[in-house]
């Protein structure tokens, strides 16, 4: 029974030395997890200032036409995100396609709550973009985040 319960020990430390360069222990093992929203002390203007700043730090520009809106290249050292490998159908056979680099899109918004104290919730997608085996162009599917992203925003929020 011992020998079973270090055996099971073991493969869990494995397990969890697994995580990508750059990503927190156990970030992402459940995507309900990755926190969507949370309440900050300060006014509207000092909340979109401090997202601001952080996806400036992240390498994630504003989108010209909406406020709060980022986009950017996932970063290529680290990963953000799981994006899977493709299985696409080339004629008679099938093909594994890796990704050639990620989309981020993020969009935050803050909601006065109370007086000083701001709702904020955000919305991360990744997509990943793979070229297709037929050379006909980029097949675009999402990807599963990983929380990096979402723990540097709520980080930033809380400093």
């Amino acid at each position: 029974m011992a020998r079973r319960s270090m055996l099971v020990a073991a493969l869990v430390s494995l397990g969890a030395c697994s995580a990508p360069p750059g990503v927190p222990m156990g970030a992402g093992a459940d995507p309900r997890d990755i926190p969507r929203e949370i309440a900050v002390a300060g006014t509207t203007e000092e909340v979109e200032r401090r997202v601001e700043a952080v996806m400036g730090r992240l390498g994630l520009t504003a989108d010209g036409g909406a406020r709060l809106h980022f986009t950017g290249a996932m970063p290529e050292p680290r990963r953000w995100a799981f994006c899977r490998t493709l299985h696409v159908g080339d004629g008679d056979r099938r093909r594994s396609v890796r990704p050639r680099g990620a989309v981020t899109d993020v969009t935050v918004e803050a909601m006065p709550t109370a007086e000083d104290v701001q709702m904020v919730r955000w919305d991360v997608r990744f997509v990943g973009r793979y070229r297709s085996p037929r050379n006909d162009g980029t097949i675009e599917r999402p990807c599963r985040s990983f929380g990096v992203l979402e723990t540097a925003l709520v980080r930033a929020l809380r400093g």
